[in-house]
């Protein structure tokens, strides 16, 4: 009883979220919604993107439509699914092909909602992986369908050593792509960091002192793949500067080699890490007033002198 009220709990709480509307000179309800109650961005987009698929919805003209989900928003305001039971039945509508006809998808809803109300959610996820075979069983998905899944993105921002995790979902094109690319740049002894030479064609003894893992390896070839492209004239800039790295460091951590600069991008870069790559990289220099932040020096970007230079 006490996990059916608190379901139902939930349930009114998504029913609220989905009359949740954005005024103007407002921040966007998401950021709203985390700020109010506390919860990360994250979590708060999740909550919206439940309710819009749970509560009814309304046309442009005042039309009553029912939920996206309308067997299973039933079941889930009379408290008998949890979250879990939800993300299977979102999983299974988001992963089906565009040829599926509507009525088969009407009646894939029905029953996954029946049956949800009885099963654990492992084994809902089961029930659901059968009955996507049976409305697919040729296993056909268009291009369509392919780019509508693909993307990368990163997994929040970067973790306490700076390191980064992303998630990406790659169309069967950059999957074989970046087979071809690791055949040759990710083998064993190719672009070993470790190395005082990394080469693209190691010996036999550089070779067996690689000790990288098979994803370090695969790591390193992507960022061997990504600076050779940075810097390239022939990409001309964007937002008028050159398409590379672009950091700000103050003069005193370079000197001392510690602290961090901070990208165009928000990422912070450890000053060795910058020094390293300004190794091998097309460098564009510019000094600015600590205090004031003023330009005082600007390469050749301008032939006359400021009042501040």
């Amino acid at each position: 009883m006490g996990e059916t009220a608190q379901r139902r709990l939930t349930a009114v709480s998504h029913t609220g979220v989905a009359r949740l509307e954005r005024f103007e000179g407002c921040p966007p309800v998401g950021i709203a919604l985390a700020d109010v109650l506390r919860i990360s961005r994250k979590e708060a987009n999740r909550r919206i993107r439940n309710a819009e698929q749970l509560a009814p919805r309304t046309t442009l003209t005042g039309q009553l439509l029912p939920p996206m989900l309308p067997k299973t928003a039933t079941a889930w305001h009379d408290g008998q699914l949890d979250g879990e039971h939800l993300r299977v039945i979102q999983k299974f509508f988001r992963d089906l092909p565009d040829h599926v006809p509507p009525v088969e998808i009407e009646k894939a809803e029905q029953s996954l909602a029946q049956h949800a109300v009885n099963l654990r959610p492992d084994q809902l996820e089961k029930l659901a992986h059968r009955l996507a075979l049976h409305l697919n069983p040729d296993g056909t998905f268009s291009d369509e369908d392919r780019a509508r899944k693909r993307g990368f993105v990163w997994c929040g921002g970067q973790q306490v050593d700076g390191m980064s995790v992303d998630r990406l979902i790659a169309d069967p094109e950059l999957r074989s792509e970046l087979d071809a690319w690791f055949a040759k740049f990710a083998a064993p002894g190719v672009g070993n960091p470790a190395d005082d030479n990394p080469t693209v064609a190691p010996s036999d003894e550089v070779q067996e002192r690689d000790r990288r893992s098979c994803g370090q390896r695969q790591h390193d070839a992507l960022t061997a793949l990504v600076r050779g492209r940075l810097g390239d004239p022939k990409f001309g800039q964007h937002n008028g500067l050159p398409v590379t790295v672009i950091a700000t460091a103050t003069v005193h951590d370079l000197q001392n080699k510690a602290g961090h600069a901070v990208t165009a991008g928000g990422t912070l870069l450890p000053i060795p890490d910058l020094i390293r790559m300004a190794s091998h990289a097309h460098l564009y220099l510019a000094l600015f007033d600590g205090p004031k932040g003023r330009a005082l020096w600007l390469g050749r970007t301008k032939r006359n002198a400021s009042a501040d230079q």
